[in-house]
């Protein structure tokens, strides 16, 4: 499943940075902090801020810094709310892609939201199913 994550993150970063003016590293990084809770999603945000930021030709560290700043605020959350739920997920999705977007720019706002939404949902969904179908396994033994 690690390999699985590692290939979903850099194929964003690289999708992002050359294909798409689509947000889909910010989703990414959101439903693994919603899913992990570990200090290894932040690493991650941040090594996937400076590629994206290289590959948009950006100052670099702006990616990482925003995404840092989110991912934090979002584990500050994770104490006072059940964050493994769609409510969390959508709220969160749109606040930080909208964030995203009205730091970095947009050519089409609610479109790439949207966009970003329905990617996640996709996302967290296959990541739920995996976790309870492990989760199952490990009951069974």
């Amino acid at each position: 499943m690690l390999f699985v994550t590692v290939l979903i993150l850099l194929l964003s970063v690289v999708f992002e940075g050359t294909f798409f003016a689509l947000p889909l590293v910010l989703p990414v990084l959101i439903v693994l902090q919603i899913m992990y809770r570990t200090g290894a999603v932040i690493i991650a945000a941040f090594l996937a801020g400076l590629f994206l930021d290289t590959f948009l030709f950006r100052q670099l560290g702006e990616s990482s810094l925003f995404f840092l700043s989110f991912l934090t605020i979002l584990a500050l959350y994770e104490r006072k709310f059940e964050v493994r739920t769609y409510p969390f997920l959508v709220v969160s999705i749109v606040l930080g892609t909208a964030l995203y977007l009205i730091v970095f720019g947009s050519a089409a706002f609610l479109v790439q939201i949207f966009s970003a939404l329905i990617f996640s949902l996709i996302l967290f969904s296959t990541f739920i199913k995996k976790s309870d179908e492990r989760s199952e396994r490990l009951a069974n033994r």
